[in-house]
């Protein structure tokens, strides 16, 4: 063969070249072939060409937060198939919309292939992972009814935090907000990062009743007399004016007040008191009118000198 001659079925140029290149539009065209040999005859071939332009999509580069996911790529296109990398963080590898959520900043290869076997180059899209805030709380933190409790993490100044439920807070945007719930909740805060990224973290304040304490019904004794005082109601007591749970004691005189501190298992304290009154002692004492009696006359008067009676 000493001669070839192409027509690309295009308008464009015939081509002499043995193994010529062409780019073809979008389309169906006839592509025929003459060559020449060297003596003078001469052969033809046709042949139809389906040019489909695969462009593959794997969407705009974009930046998410840690933990979130973000959908990739186009629709579908019937004939076509798809073929993701890495599969790591996509919610499918063949999809052609897969979900992506990876763990840290990742370029997505897409290739796809279409029905007549022809494959694209890889298009990529870059997915850029923003830390998202990380907060540490308590999960379970116990006050008594009455008291309050610093909640919440260690504040980062660029962050803005949002406190729900705000009751029984002392503010809904601190970071440390003072706590003082009637009953027990559940509370949770929502740190906000510059970049648009946000956590959250949740602590339970449980409320523990005080416990009902008891020091016994109130006393009158008299001077000397020893008394024992028993409170009840909790685990463990402390009494006012030096005295001792379970232990005898002998009051001073008067009406004084005695205060006992009860505490139960959870270290909460209530409080009661009992008044012990002491009566001093009666001082016997008499006297006699005429003490010498005569036959005449034998009656004695005798008059009562008796004190604190």
């Amino acid at each position: 063969i000493i001669s070839w001659e192409w027509d690309f079925g295009d308008g464009s140029a015939n081509s002499n070249l043995e193994n010529p290149s062409h780019t073809f539009a979008e389309g169906q065209y006839d592509v025929k072939l003459i060559v020449e040999g060297d003596l003078g005859c001469k052969d033809t071939i046709i042949q139809t060409l389906d040019i489909v332009h695969i462009v593959p999509n794997a969407g705009p580069d974009t930046t998410i937060c840690s933990g979130d996911g973000i959908s990739i790529g186009a629709p579908a296109i019937a004939g076509q198939t798809y073929s993701w990398s890495p599969a790591t963080g996509l919610s499918s590898a063949t999809s052609a919309q897969p979900t992506a959520s990876p763990t840290y900043t990742t370029t997505y290869s897409l290739i796809v292939t279409g029905d007549n076997g022809c494959e694209t180059e890889a298009e990529t899209v870059l997915i850029t992972v923003s830390a998202s805030p990380s907060i540490d709380l308590t999960a379970i933190q116990a006050i008594c009814a009455g008291d309050t409790i610093q909640i919440g993490p260690n504040p980062v100044a660029s962050y803005t935090y949002s406190w729900s439920p705000t009751d029984g807070l002392s503010s809904s945007i601190a970071a440390q907000p003072t706590a003082a719930p009637t009953s027990t909740t559940s509370y949770t805060v929502t740190a906000a990062s510059p970049n648009g990224c946000s956590g959250t973290a949740s602590t339970m304040v449980t409320i523990h009743s005080l416990p009902n304490v008891s020091a016994g019904s109130d006393q009158l004794i008299c001077l000397g007399d020893t008394v024992i005082v028993n409170g009840t109601g909790a685990l463990s007591y402390s009494w006012s004016n030096g005295v001792t749970n379970g232990v005898e004691f002998v009051p001073n005189v008067g009406n004084l007040s005695y205060t006992v501190t009860g505490t139960d298992g959870f270290g909460c304290t209530n409080t009661d008191a009992l008044n012990i009154t002491v009566h001093n002692l009666p001082e016997a004492d008499s006297s006699v009118d005429n003490q010498v009696m005569s036959s005449i006359d034998p009656t004695v008067k005798f008059t009562n000198n008796s004190s604190n009676s």
